[in-house]
């Protein structure tokens, strides 16, 4: 049996961070998928949600604060995995 990659899986493939990236089933709450990447200094994480077809881009700092810096919604043509996976390299490159 092959799995399907999901929506966010193959931006997070486009964008090379597939083995960075971790699944937050603990608060999707049947909504969608959830992913995280934390980047190395800890205080910053980025969370892509799914949320029928588009895509929440969420910028949070503060480490377990968890304060939102700043958000991207995508969607339509716009929701397209190399559109938002340049928007997520840009963010770690601004952020690290």
């Amino acid at each position: 049996m092959t799995k399907t990659a999901s929506h966010i899986e193959e931006i997070l493939d486009a964008a090379g961070l597939v083995e960075v990236a971790y699944r937050r089933t603990d608060i999707e709450g049947g909504l969608g998928e959830i992913w995280d990447i934390t980047l190395p200094d800890e205080d910053t994480t980025i969370r892509l949600c799914e949320d029928d077809g588009q895509i929440h881009l969420i910028v949070f700092v503060g480490g377990r604060a968890k304060l939102i810096d700043g958000e991207q919604k995508f969607g339509g043509k716009l929701a397209a995995p190399m559109f938002v996976a340049t928007a997520v390299e840009a963010i770690i490159e601004d952020y690290a």
